[in-house]
């Protein structure tokens, strides 16, 4: 339900724009996301971060592990 509503939200294009334009990742950088939910924002990061998100839904951090837990730590 979380990303259906973010996907007619028009999330995706904000996405984008928060990592390329606010974030500005960079080779080794180290990214700490508090209230991550289901870690969306990894699919537009680089893969040489070093991710750690946390959020007190464990369907969230469940969704995250099963889908991105070879990029990140999640708590």
């Amino acid at each position: 339900m979380y990303e259906t509503l973010q996907f007619i939200a028009g999330s995706k294009g904000f996405r984008e724009v928060w990592v390329n334009e606010l974030i500005r990742p960079f080779q080794g950088a180290r990214i700490l996301d508090i209230g991550c939910g289901p870690a969306e924002f990894l699919a537009y990061l680089p893969r040489d971060i070093t991710y750690v998100g946390y959020d007190i839904g464990i369907q969230y951090i469940e969704h995250a592990r099963a889908r991105y837990g070879d990029r990140g730590t999640f708590h």
